[in-house]
């Protein structure tokens, strides 16, 4: 028979010794005899069908082959297979009576200091626990408020981290019950040897894994500063103020209202994001001045994963300021999928969107957006 390897995903609990050992020796009844593991996944070679006895060995120093320890076993008949999840020299034997440990004692003893450093290292899965949930701390309801999230889901989840926060919760809760539950299993290895019992709670580690894997990318993402990646407004094809309002309009000098550049960013928890905010020029030295009817134009644009959501940001970009049946539509226009307008005062709200990509332009002055929708929906298709 041809040797072929594979991969597969052990559904017992990692700190069950008895079920991984009674699962290891069904895999080689079928045919595929235990090899390496690399996280949650354990790689198999295809074998000749044979009654194989696993012993599991608990590792108490460093995770790395044991030359002498494995002499031990191979003169009483084991052969080493290799180390499973760092946590176990893997052995076996073809003689279903032999026993790897005669002494009692010598097993309890090995099986108490490998409980208490399991023990141990449920600080590190604490640690774990509150660095994740104190980074995206900000994503709980109660930082922002649940009406905002009742009536602004789309708008909350773009602004504060919800969803890496409510994949943060439910990979750990997995994490730390698959933890608690391998404890238990520890203990009851130590009072009797459960054997042909196979556990089923090592799939809350793999479910566990993968539900963070999301977060840890998000994560990366954002400690290398990839998530944020501004854009030189010379370069940008974006809509300015000055374009607005003519060649003789002069912006004002302070760089916190008048940006020369594109803040963008966005993770891949986050949606991308682009900002831009210019003011017209004003006097510092007047102290009754309002910022906000100077003339402005603060543009904020968001890419979704889909569709649904964008067109649900763009009703509740519309219901912010007075419902989506107090603007106007403006469509058709090329290039646009949704085009509102609203109007009064010298203050315009314009809310557009194509396909997953929605753009709300706030702008204070006398000029008429909607003469400026075609280059909108460049500036937009440009992106």
């Amino acid at each position: 028979m041809s040797k072929k390897s594979c991969w597969k995903l052990i559904p017992v609990n990692g700190y069950d010794i008895s079920a991984i050992e009674c699962y290891l020796e069904r895999m080689a009844a079928q045919g595929f005899l235990f090899s390496m593991t690399a996280g949650p996944l354990t790689l198999f070679c295809r074998e000749e069908p044979k009654a194989l006895q696993f012993h599991l060995e608990p590792i108490l120093s460093r995770a790395e082959e044991d030359a002498e320890l494995n002499a031990l076993y191979e003169d009483a008949g084991w052969k080493y297979l290799g180390i499973f999840r760092n946590n176990y020299f893997v052995f076996a034997t073809e003689n279903l009576e032999a026993e790897a440990h005669t002494d009692p004692e010598a097993l309890d003893y090995v099986l108490k200091r490998f409980s208490r450093q399991k023990l141990l290292s449920g600080l590190g899965l604490l640690a774990f626990n509150v660095f994740l949930i104190a980074l995206y701390r900000d994503g709980w309801p109660g930082s922002f408020g649940w009406t905002e999230l009742q009536y602004f889901p789309v708008e909350s989840i773009s602004k504060y981290p919800v969803l890496p926060l409510l994949l943060s919760v439910a990979g750990l809760l997995l994490l730390d019950l698959s933890y608690l539950l391998g404890l238990l299993c520890l203990r009851r290895c130590r009072v009797v040897k459960s054997a042909g019992r196979v556990s089923r709670s090592g799939c809350l580690l793999v479910v566990g894994i993968f539900v963070l894997i999301p977060v840890a990318l998000n994560t990366i993402q954002l400690f290398s500063g990839l998530g944020y990646r501004p854009i030189d407004l010379a370069d940008s094809n974006f809509v300015t103020l000055s374009e607005i309002e003519g060649p003789e309009f002069r912006l004002t000098g302070d760089s916190m209202y008048a940006m020369d550049y594109i803040s963008h960013g966005g993770t891949l928890l986050d949606p991308e994001s682009w900002y831009l905010r210019q003011y017209g020029a004003y006097s510092h030295f007047d102290g009754g001045i309002d910022i906000n009817n100077v003339p402005h134009l603060i543009l904020s644009i968001s890419r979704y994963p889909l569709d649904s959501l964008a067109e649900k940001r763009t009703q509740e970009w519309c219901a912010y300021r007075a419902g989506e049946e107090n603007y106007q539509n403006l469509l058709p226009v090329d290039g646009l999928d949704e085009a509102y307008l609203l109007q009064g005062n010298q203050k315009c709200y314009l809310v557009l969107r194509q396909g997953r990509t929605v753009l709300r332009a706030d702008y204070q002055g006398e000029q008429d957006l909607s003469g400026f929708l075609k280059r909108f929906a460049q500036m937009m298709q440009a992106l």
